[in-house]
């Protein structure tokens, strides 16, 4: 007599468990900005324990494991971040900050090519547009220095 839709719960959070995922990104961002890069690297830690499946607490592990200097590490947790969102467009810009940190300048110029053509960029992301394309550029001379081009 009726329709009944089922939902995964795997893959569709509740609105309580959406927050408390939320909740534990904030206070690992929070706890980033405050600069206690340890103390975010636990909540960070706690989120992705919690909630593996969000795209949002690999987002900030990896941003967390940035700050720390762990550029393999945050490279991993952005990638994962990029599986579970592949159009999550803050994942696909700091991969590509996390790679030419670790020197990997072709990588990431390849990583802020995909970025800018995200067709869905939020407006905060699509405000870092010059931002981005300087570093790539930057990313391009490196690379080209690093090889010979200017010798």
């Amino acid at each position: 007599t009726g329709v009944l839709q089922l939902e995964d719960p795997g893959r569709i959070p509740s609105a309580t468990e959406g927050s408390d995922v939320m909740r534990l990104v904030a206070r690992a961002e929070e706890q980033l900005e405050l600069g206690d890069a340890e103390s975010a690297r636990l909540v960070a830690l706690e989120a992705v324990h919690a909630y593996p499946e969000q795209s949002a607490t690999h987002l900030v592990l990896g941003r967390v494991l940035m700050g720390l200097g762990q550029l393999e590490a945050a490279e991993e947790a952005f990638l994962e971040a990029l599986r579970l969102d592949p159009g999550m467009a803050a994942a696909r810009r700091l991969l590509g900050v996390a790679l030419v940190a670790g020197g990997r300048f072709d990588d990431a110029i390849m990583a802020w090519e995909r970025w800018k053509q995200l067709p869905d960029r939020p407006p905060a992301e699509v405000r870092l547009q010059g931002a981005v394309e300087t570093l790539q550029e930057s990313a391009r001379r490196i690379a080209d220095a690093v090889r010979g081009k200017y010798a």
